[in-house]
This record gives structure tokens, C-alpha cells and sequence, in this order.
């Protein structure tokens, strides 16, 4: 396994990404795109029998399941000596 490059710049943020500390790790959380609810309910939760009770309670607190964005973010770990990437795995492998 290869090194990762060289630590940005402190206090750097993009488009695609947002840094902050916690202690002392440098919490780095990524964008991985976003997607309309619809095609994935099915895989809510791995419950596809909950869809209802999904779209319902979305409803309950004023959000339109049709107009809902879901955001992947996976987050970096910048531990310093390592790094460590948490992804939940919800895309296509």
C-alpha cells in the first residue's frame, strides 16, 4: 500500500469536502453525490418492508418523500501516523 500525498493546507475547504478537528484528529468529510430517495427504498434500511413507515414519517415532519435528497458522506481520519476512511458501503460495488 502506498502513502497518501502530503497533508492540505489548514483551515482548506471545497466544494466536495469540509475539515474540522475533533482533539486531535483532523475529521475530514467527503462528498460522494447525492440521489432522490425513490429508487432506493427499496434498500432502506435493508427493511423494503418499512418503505411506508419511511415515506410517512418523512411526511410527519414536512418533507416531501418525492423532493428528499439523500447525501453520502463518507468521512477521512487523519490520525496523524494513519488515516482511516468510514464509508457505510451504500453503493454498488
Amino acid at each position: 500500500m502506498g502513502r497518501a500525498q502530503g497533508r492540505a493546507p489548514k483551515g482548506v475547504n471545497g466544494g466536495g469536502f469540509y475539515r474540522f478537528r475533533v482533539g486531535g484528529i483532523q475529521v475530514v468529510v467527503l462528498s460522494d453525490g447525492q440521489s432522490p430517495p425513490g429508487p432506493l427504498l427499496p434498500n432502506w434500511g435493508a427493511n423494503p418492508e418499512l418503505q411506508e413507515v419511511f415515506r410517512r414519517t418523512l411526511v410527519e415532519h414536512f418533507l416531501d418523500p418525492e423532493a428528499t435528497r439523500n447525501n453520502f458522506n463518507p468521512v477521512l481520519l487523519d490520525l496523524g501516523e494513519a488515516r482511516l476512511l468510514v464509508d457505510t458501503g451504500r453503493g454498488a460495488a
